[in-house]
């Protein structure tokens, strides 16, 4: 497959994956992938070719393909072919609701913890590496390597391959099915269907796909995006059916195995523990303690030792003394407090530290 074949337009290609451009210059996936680069130094011509005169990137409409998405020669051929379906660059709502079936005629029937786990995985398994190049960029910059996400089931969604990616999903599972998985939602008009990701997708934002997981399945998921400064009108992720309490599979590892859990806040703390081969479950921030009162949770904490690292703020230190009341209101005993160093903030900040 070549592009005179294909008879596309590369730089129709190139806005479809997301590269930024000032006048004939586009800054370059290899080498400006964040916005501290004032001026891009990456030329794409109409055919293809390209240049960069910064890092020396060359090839045609592939190698750049395969250069943001972080993959080889046939998954970008295979990218390609479905973005530029029927000669067009695919980059609009996902589906509207006059082309959709009328699923606001009929009723949108929750799924089952295995339907729901399908969904999820088929997604996950769409998206690529964590070790891709702009991810491990930004990942360094915490103290992270994207072979420790890998391990963790995260998976990287790059911007030319999210609008695809959702059409796919879309016709394997239709469009009920993907509203009823809180991956789509209406717009506020009513009059068309968007990916629950859309907010990122249009600003060609490339997010991580974080699954939360309880006993192997896949109960939600959480779209944080990769950008070194995100914009003010942005959230800073989007929660797809997932509850507040992330990793509870390290529960799974029987305690004779490894007795040992850390509890901390958020997913990056999470990262840079197991980094370091250490178990952790995170909370979605410090006003989710109650969430560790389930009785499945406690029943599997009362049997290891719990360390708190919770971050070193007010906020942390008060949720720290609620799982402490939290525990002796239980009968567990097993709870150590981590304090970290004056300087820090929370356990991804040490690890930062460690790694710079």
């Amino acid at each position: 497959m070549n592009q005179t074949e294909l008879q596309i337009d590369a730089f129709a290609v190139a806005e479809l994956l997301g590269l930024r451009r000032r006048g004939s210059r586009w800054w370059c996936p290899s080498c400006q992938t964040d916005t501290r680069h004032a001026s891009p130094d990456l030329s794409i011509g109409r055919d293809g070719r390209l240049s960069c005169f910064k890092c020396g990137l060359t090839g045609n409409i592939f190698s750049l393909i395969m250069a943001v998405n972080g993959c080889d020669y046939p998954t970008a051929a295979a990218w390609l072919a479905d973005a530029t379906k029927d000669g067009t660059a695919y980059k609009g709502m996902l589906e509207a609701k006059s082309q959709a079936a009328d699923h606001t005629a009929c009723e949108i029937k929750p799924l089952t913890p295995a339907q729901r786990t399908e969904v999820y995985k088929r997604l996950l398994g769409l998206c690529v590496s964590c070790s891709a190049a702009t991810t491990e960029l930004w990942l360094a910059g915490k103290g992270l390597a994207g072979a420790t996400l890998d391990r963790l089931g995260v998976r990287f969604l790059p911007a030319g391959l999210q609008w695809p990616v959702y059409r796919r999903l879309s016709r394997d599972f239709g469009l009920e099915t993907m509203l009823a998985a809180g991956l789509c939602a209406e717009s506020d008009d009513q009059s068309a269907i968007w990916p629950r990701g859309a907010t990122f997708f249009r600003r060609g934002i490339p997010v991580l796909v974080i699954p939360y997981r309880v006993r192997g399945d896949v109960t939600g998921l959480k779209l944080r995006p990769i950008a070194t400064e995100l914009p003010a009108d942005l959230p800073r992720f989007v929660m797809v059916g997932t509850g507040p309490l992330y990793n509870l599979d390290v529960l799974a590892v029987p305690p004779e195995l490894d007795d040992a859990v850390f509890l901390c806040e958020g997913e990056s703390d999470c990262w840079s523990l197991a980094q370091v081969g250490l178990n952790a479950i995170g909370i979605a921030g410090a006003s989710n303690v109650a969430a560790l009162g389930r009785p499945d949770v406690l029943a599997e904490l009362r049997r290891r030792e719990v360390y708190c690292a919770f971050d070193a703020d007010a906020a942390g230190n008060r949720a720290a003394d609620e799982l402490t009341e939290l525990f002796l209101r239980h009968g567990l005993r097993r709870l150590a407090r981590v304090k970290l160093p004056d300087e820090f903030k929370d356990v991804n900040e040490v690890a930062q530290e460690a790694a710079a």
